[in-house]
């Protein structure tokens, strides 16, 4: 675990989101930290149906629901 680490534990992100620009599946391209992504991480996603590339930050959520949402 980091020591600069504000929030308590990893996160997860998804592998796969759907893409804005032709609705095709996206990827995560970026391997996760072995301690796991954190609020500020930026993840790369790609289609593999347009290849648009998507940096995607990782927010810090109060909802337990949503580990690691990404915006």
């Amino acid at each position: 675990m980091r020591a600069d680490r504000a929030y308590p534990g990893p996160m997860d992100t998804p592998t796969e989101i759907t893409c804005p620009e032709c609705q095709g599946t996206v990827h995560r391209a970026s391997f996760p930290p072995e301690e796991g992504f954190e609020p500020g991480d930026v993840v790369a996603y790609v289609c593999g149906d347009c290849g648009a590339r998507f940096d995607i930050v990782v927010e810090e959520t109060d909802d337990e629901s949503q580990s690691g949402r990404i915006s």
